[in-house]
């Protein structure tokens, strides 16, 4: 569809030995398919050639964008295994439920356990989950620094989640809100900025 024109997938399982299309190198640890051409692009190359990057949350294996994608985060001096973790372990106030989430090893535990506690959940999370989302993504990106410059190298393409009705497109008229996210931590990265102003997890 129109909607989905100039635009590349992230590439979950990174297949060394293709060339990108636009400068011939070989592909690194990430790469991206072109849709309308059918060509795989490096991440040095994808800003030059597509208008935005689609990507699913929800797929067996993890890639760089998801929420799960393995990249240890410290927040409050604990230590966390994935932005996904962090955000279940968010919902609550206590600094009890805050370092039980962080001895989780998986999204779907964290997301399991966070679901079973329903309600302990904090009364305001509906107003403030998006910040929180920010502040976690800023966190993912800022203290992995090969994370961060592949999402600074892609420059001002629109990102665009694709699964979630809320959370991304859905159908196609969802609010893309984690696409969203991913842009404006872009930005603070690129501007240098300290979120110090983000609504997100009260001190305990």
């Amino acid at each position: 569809t129109s909607s989905h024109a100039h635009c590349a997938y992230v590439i979950v399982h990174q297949q060394r030995g293709k060339q990108c299309a636009a400068c011939s190198t070989l592909l690194g640890d990430i790469g991206y398919y072109e849709c309308a051409s059918k060509n795989w692009i490096c991440e040095a190359c994808v800003a030059q050639v597509v208008t935005q990057i689609r990507f699913w949350e929800k797929l067996s294996a993890p890639h760089w964008l998801a929420s799960y994608f393995p990249s240890p985060i410290v927040h409050k001096g604990i230590m966390f295994k994935n932005v996904a973790i962090l955000f279940q372990a968010s919902k609550f106030t206590t600094a009890q439920r805050f370092i039980e989430f962080s001895r989780e090893d998986s999204a779907e535990k964290a997301f399991n356990k966070a679901r079973s506690l329903q309600r302990e959940v904090r009364s305001d999370w509906a107003d403030i989950k998006v910040q929180v989302m920010v502040l976690c993504q800023y966190l993912k990106f800022s203290q992995n620094r090969q994370l961060g410059a592949w999402l600074l190298a892609t420059n001002d393409i629109r990102l665009v989640e694709c699964s979630d009705k809320f959370w991304g497109e859905g159908c196609g008229d969802g609010p893309n809100k984690l696409g969203r996210v991913l842009q404006e931590v872009r930005k603070l990265l690129k501007d240098g900025a300290i979120p110090k102003d983000l609504v997100a997890i009260r001190r305990f």
